[in-house]
């Protein structure tokens, strides 16, 4: 079993090595907050149950569960029975002291993550003849639900792809993925996380709490209003090493997002019935409410170079941001003591070329000028942005 401590570690791929080596069924760990196996890996083999019951009957059989990065184990509701079958044994691998302290069952190894998982790989050995498990099956061709019966997890599946496009994304970050993908294929651990869009001081919060569970060092990329949030975020970390601003803003000291657009922007052109619809939500504070671009903005001039039916999707599925985020002046201005590299497509109609050279000349940024796109570039030409981030990355080892 594979659970969050490896993905954090980043021995993501030592995880896949090591279960590839040992032609063994990886679960997951029940309610787990990230992915620390592909779940499309034909090895992979679901969840284990959330019961000590369940879990017992999930290993029986085998004759050694080895639990990595994880608690053993979560259990909830209380289900009474044995922890593990007669003739099975566990060893847990852990970075966590605590996680060894608390194991009612097995013998726990303390130690780094990465180091561990590498010399298992060269240490154990494997019948030549042992095959892999068949795999987790998948019934993505379930009937829809009736309507009056609980919804089964095939059922989900069912119903998602009866109404999401061929090539739709299901994340609020999908804009990242061909850069993670890029970046990942490279060995490098990479993260997209999202951000409220409610306040720049609550979201740069929000984006330092979870830095605070990265093992250094990092780079921390950040595009449109991200960049404020990653300038404010990143304040007093010291295992952020690096910023990197991808069609974005770097706003100082009681600067605000909306301020840095620029003069030429569509977004200063326009009256703001033209460009936004604008809905209450609940708790905003006053005055504030949420913003949606228009089609024809978002299409036209915010996703520019991208295929109209592509743009067209992602309009339909965007984020709503409050204008209390781009009107929240920025506390922190982390790029004056943190190096930083600037993207800036020349193409790009919302923050404009002017304003994000004059943005990056105070920061003394790196800057990459790309040629056209639109400020959606990350989507359109995700290498060229990678690229940029790879420059960072080679600053910080």
């Amino acid at each position: 079993m594979l659970r969050p401590e490896v993905d954090r570690a980043g021995a993501w791929n030592a995880g896949i090595a090591f279960a590839e080596k040992l032609r063994a069924p990886v679960h997951g760990g029940p309610l787990a907050p990230r992915c620390s196996f592909p779940e499309d890996h034909p090895l992979y083999a679901g969840p284990l149950p959330l019961t000590i019951a369940g879990v017992n009957e999930a290993v029986a059989g085998f004759d050694l569960v080895v639990v990595i990065g994880a608690l053993v184990f979560s259990y909830y509701p209380y289900v009474a029975g044995d922890y593990l079958p007669d003739g099975t044994d566990l060893l847990q691998i852990t970075e966590d002291p605590h996680l060894a302290a608390v194991a009612p069952v097995g013998d726990s190894l303390v130690g780094d993550m990465n180091t561990v998982l590498d010399e298992l790989v060269k240490l154990v050995d494997v019948p030549a003849d042992r095959k892999a498990p068949p795999g987790l099956s998948r019934n993505l061709g379930a009937d829809l639900p009736v309507s009056n019966a609980p919804m089964m997890p095939n059922d989900v599946y069912a119903v998602l792809r009866s109404v999401k496009p061929d090539d739709a994304a299901w994340a609020d970050t999908s804009s990242w993925d061909g850069v993670v993908s890029a970046l990942q294929r490279r060995g490098y651990e990479a993260r997209a996380i999202a951000n409220p869009l409610e306040n720049l001081t609550t979201d740069s919060e929000y984006v330092a709490s979870f830095l605070r569970t990265v093992r250094a060092p990092v780079v921390l990329v950040g595009h449109s209003y991200g960049g404020s949030v990653i300038t404010n975020a990143a304040a007093g970390n010291p295992g952020v090493r690096a910023l990197v601003y991808v069609d974005a803003a770097a706003p100082a000291v009681g600067e605000t997002n909306g301020s840095l657009s620029g003069a030429d922007s569509v977004l200063k052109k326009k009256p703001d019935a033209e460009l936004f619809d604008k809905l209450p939500y609940p708790g905003a504070p006053p005055g504030a409410n949420d913003l949606y671009l228009k089609k024809d903005i978002f299409v036209r001039h915010f996703a520019g170079d991208l295929p109209a039916v592509h743009a067209t999707r992602l309009w339909a599925t965007q984020r709503a941001a409050s204008t209390a985020a781009f009107g929240t002046p920025s506390k922190f201005a982390a790029w004056e003591t943190i190096p930083s590299w600037y993207f800036i497509s020349s193409g790009d109609q919302i923050i404009r070329p002017t304003s994000e050279k004059a943005m990056a000349r105070r920061a003394r940024s790196q800057v990459t000028i790309f040629d056209g796109g639109s400020h959606l570039t990350l989507i359109s030409h995700p290498e060229a942005v990678t690229a940029v981030i790879e420059q960072a990355l080679a600053s910080v080892r």
